[in-house]
């Protein structure tokens, strides 16, 4: 906000610990304020900056463990630096690697929490769209007729009554389209999130079986990207069918090499293993034309 009294530690903190980040990454390593404001002029006049770092980190990144433990060990040498020089040297590796795309423990880096302030927030496009009138009215015509047809308490379907088989003598209860319509809207949301949830059980298995952060792996990744071999795609399909209680053979990691893929592979295997009647509710015509629900 205006006249906030910036604190450089704290500003630093919050753009670390307070913001998200993104493939694009921007840093620049500065001694004090006064440095910061400099940099800052240069910046807005198109110069370039000393000590700064910048890089797309590519989405099919995969950082390498010795990278990662060099990182963590940076971080430690912070609080045995005896000069400022040796402290911005160390900085600047850290800045380097966290631009080529390595997640830095950067929590490690304070002794207490400097805590957060209020930074501006991230720019957005200023472009406005709007849909011409006709559109709306033809969309809200359209859905006025849509609804008129739809509000109607029977079929008028033409039904021989020798056709018809009496299947229950139970209760049953009568119900409209627009039930069963929604009974089916509802299974299909509950499939959707059975199968999303899959999806993360196996993206948190395969990262524990890899030894890398659950972040690297996404949905459409393929498993050799990710360093998956025959070796440990073997000891993972085992420990996978121990858990689903299936019999997946562990070739199929190459017919379904992605996270996504394989989730909607042991999804089906699933059910077909546990054959679990559908959620669906039968519906039958009655003798009036009706519908009714029933067993």
């Amino acid at each position: 906000p205006e006249g906030q009294k910036a604190d450089l530690l704290q500003v630093s903190y919050t753009l670390l610990h307070g913001r998200q980040h993104f493939r694009h990454r921007y840093v620049v390593v500065v001694k004090d304020k006064t440095d910061a404001l400099y940099l800052m002029k240069r910046f807005n006049v198109g110069e370039s900056l000393p000590n700064s770092y910048r890089n797309i980190v590519s989405e099919e990144f995969i950082g390498q463990k010795v990278m990662e433990l060099f990182g963590r060990d940076l971080i430690q040498r912070l609080e045995k630096v005896e000069t400022s020089d040796q402290y911005q040297e160390i900085m600047q590796g850290l800045s380097n690697l966290y631009c080529q795309g390595y997640d830095i423990p950067w929590e490690q880096m304070w002794k207490e929490e400097p805590g957060r302030i209020h930074l501006p927030s991230y720019p957005f496009a200023r472009d406005s769209y709007w849909v011409p009138t006709e559109v709306v009215e033809a969309k809200q015509n359209y859905i006025e007729d849509y609804s008129d047809s739809k509000n109607i308490d029977t079929l008028s379907t033409n039904v021989d009554d020798n056709k018809i088989n009496e299947t229950t003598s139970l209760p049953v209860e009568n119900v409209s389209i627009d039930d069963v319509e929604q009974d089916s809207l509802e299974v299909q949301s509950r499939e959707k999130e059975d199968l999303e949830e899959l999806e993360e059980e196996l993206a948190d298995s395969l990262a524990e079986a890899l030894y890398i952060d659950r972040e690297m792996i996404l949905p459409g990744k393929k498993f050799i990207e990710l360093g998956l071999d025959s070796i440990v795609g073997v000891e993972w399909i085992k420990s996978l069918n121990k858990t689903y209680g299936i019999d997946v053979k562990a070739t199929k990691v190459y017919d379904y090499p992605t996270i996504r893929d394989f989730a909607q592979y042991v999804s089906s295997e699933l059910n077909h293993r546990k054959k679990r009647p559908s959620n669906r509710i039968p519906c039958y015509l009655t003798k009036k034309g009706g519908i009714r629900k029933g067993v």
